[in-house]
């Protein structure tokens, strides 16, 4: 199984989620440089800049889709891990192991 972590959206392997800025307009951001969550009712995002960014989604559907994107990648590590340890098993039963 080849597992591929890439944004679906950049296609550059960043950590990012899709949201909606309060306007309407798409945005793909970085759940990296999150550094907190407030609703004041909007719901405002603060990166680890300073930088602030006011988004439709509300604050437990954000961290939802920041733990759905995390499992993902966690999920796929995991996949590459074990494949690797089945292929290293699978290479010593047709070979000499080691100290026989």
């Amino acid at each position: 199984m080849f597992c591929r972590y890439e944004s679906r959206v950049s296609g550059t392997g960043e950590h990012m989620i899709l949201l909606t800025k309060i306007n309407n307009a798409p945005i793909a951001l970085n759940s990296d440089l999150i550094e907190f969550i407030e609703e004041t009712p909007d719901t405002v995002i603060t990166l680890t800049n300073n930088d602030r960014i006011v988004v439709r989604e509300r604050m437990t559907e954000i961290i939802g889709k920041i733990v759905d994107f995390r499992r993902m990648i966690s999920d796929c590590l995991i996949a590459e891990a074990e494949n690797r340890l089945q292929a290293h098993g699978a290479g010593k039963h047709h070979g000499k192991e080691r100290g026989t």
